[in-house]
């Protein structure tokens, strides 16, 4: 089990828990109730297919994001980014601790009956490793194509 000694064991707090979603989504009624009840609250997503030419060009680096995902980015793809942003800028420039953490999940989020016991074990763990951000879940290739590494260093993490 990797630990760092020079770091010393806090405990981490979860200060906010942020749900992604749509305002006109279905979702709100079927995910996201569950997710609400669960403490997080909706911010309510930047609908990308609302977006100007200019305010995307204004906004959003869509030759960085073709860079890293290999396409021009999806008008979704862009609102969810600008979400994302939002919600850890407000994050960000709320008072807090140096140990706070933000929880940000979509409304398309289910979570595991173990996610209460899990998550604060697993930011534990980042905590120890330094990490800032700790990006907590699945995702998988197409059919036949590699994934692509979006994260620029990996360590396992302990979750003792």
């Amino acid at each position: 089990m990797f630990d760092c000694l020079a770091h010393e064991r806090r405990k981490p707090v979860i200060a906010d828990k942020v749900v992604i979603s749509l305002a006109s989504a279905e979702r709100r009624n079927t995910t996201v109730p569950k997710l609400v009840d669960a403490g997080f609250r909706v911010l309510d997503a930047i609908d990308g297919r609302l977006m100007s030419k200019e305010e995307i060009a204004e906004r959003f680096d869509t030759a960085l994001f073709e860079d890293t995902f290999l396409h021009y980015p999806k008008p979704g793809e862009i609102g969810c980014t600008l979400s994302h942003l939002i919600a850890i800028s407000d994050f960000a420039a709320a008072a807090g601790g140096a140990d706070d953490w933000i929880v940000i999940t979509e409304d398309d989020a289910a979570l595991s009956p173990w996610w209460g016991r899990d998550l604060p074990r697993a930011l534990g763990a980042a905590q120890r490793l330094g990490v800032d951000l700790a990006v907590l879940g699945m995702y998988s290739a197409p059919m036949g194509q590699p994934a692509k590494d979006y994260c620029s260093r990996h360590h396992p993490l302990a979750l003792d």
